[in-house]
């Protein structure tokens, strides 16, 4: 597993943009992390045939040119805002986005990906629709959610870092990305774990933990991806109830202006459980800062939540 300095600065940028309001704000976010870490940026559009392609009075071939023509248009236009970062714009066209989204990853040798949404709207309604769920559960690289309701003005550095943690054994590759930021920015790590509310009526089963074991495997988790007194400008949360309600929350509460969250690495659409995705979701379309979502990459282990021990 590399070490954790190698995670940042990010090298490689990709932002999706369909030019909306929406994928703006996304390309406002990667304009600034990409200059904060000296990264090149790359600005992809795939053009698609849509409804309108065969209900033209063109032949599906002319409407197709015609629609790649007003994205190479609309490209340009954007390039006046690149300017000051190395940067690549790309248009291309394809069945569906997703297959050139994960050509280019690996061709680019992409590190961070970033998505404008539309946030506030609800699950499943977000940056072109189904395209945002498909890339947030196959990425194999982080993903950077940006809602249109984001703060405008950004430096592309993250002072105040939350983490979402599950505390699975999976759950030290996000970790090691929050701990990672917040370090190169000198920023705060705040670790949240969410415990699920227990009826009175019924005992709690031996295999959760404890608040005192949560805040332990807290403190350890930091200390792990410190590398070298990161934890000391750590703090951990424990809180009880839903966990994308708590995320949302405690966001809010401690000013967090980037969220960090795992999600299990997919081999198919139906790999991450509708659980995880439904808090990803929620979190993303709601959240007042940007939300970077990482694979949880295997290590060879399974293991249940709430009962291993990180250390």
């Amino acid at each position: 597993m590399a070490c954790v300095t190698d995670l940042v600065p990010f090298k490689n940028i990709l932002q999706l943009s369909d030019f909306s309001p929406s994928s703006d704000n996304g390309l406002r976010h990667a304009i600034a992390v990409a200059r904060a870490h000296r990264a090149k940026l790359f600005v992809l559009h795939v053009v698609i045939p849509d409804a309108l392609t065969y209900m033209s009075a063109e032949p599906p071939a002319v409407a197709l040119d015609l629609q790649e023509k007003w994205a190479r248009d609309q490209m340009k236009k954007l390039e006046g805002r690149l300017r000051d970062v190395n940067y690549q714009t790309l248009v291309l066209r394809d069945d569906s986005v997703w297959p050139s989204v994960a050509a280019k990853l690996v061709e680019l040798r992409i590190d961070l990906l970033v998505l404008g949404t539309h946030g506030r709207s609800g699950l499943g309604k977000l940056f072109l629709g189904s395209v945002a769920e498909t890339v947030l559960r196959q990425s194999p690289v982080p993903v950077m959610s940006v809602a249109t309701d984001a703060p405008s003005e950004v430096e592309g550095r993250f002072h105040r870092v939350l983490l979402a943690t599950n505390l699975r054994m999976a759950s030290i590759e996000p970790a090691r990305y929050a701990a990672a930021l917040a370090r190169r920015d000198r920023g705060d790590l705040l670790l949240l774990h969410t415990c699920k509310t227990k009826s009175r009526s019924k005992p709690i089963p031996s295999s959760e933990l404890t608040v005192a074991e949560v805040l332990h495997q807290l403190h350890d988790l930091a200390v792990n991806v410190g590398n070298g007194g990161a934890e000391k400008r750590s703090r951990s949360i424990v809180e009880f109830g839903d966990s994308k309600t708590k995320i949302l929350e405690v966001s809010k509460r401690v000013g967090a202006d980037l969220i960090v969250m795992g999600l299990s690495e997919a081999r198919s659409l139906l790999v991450a459980t509708h659980l995880e995705m439904g808090t990803a979701h929620a979190v993303v379309a709601n959240a007042a800062c940007p939300v970077l979502t990482v694979p949880e990459h295997s290590i060879g282990q399974r293991t249940c939540e709430h009962s291993t021990k990180i250390n």
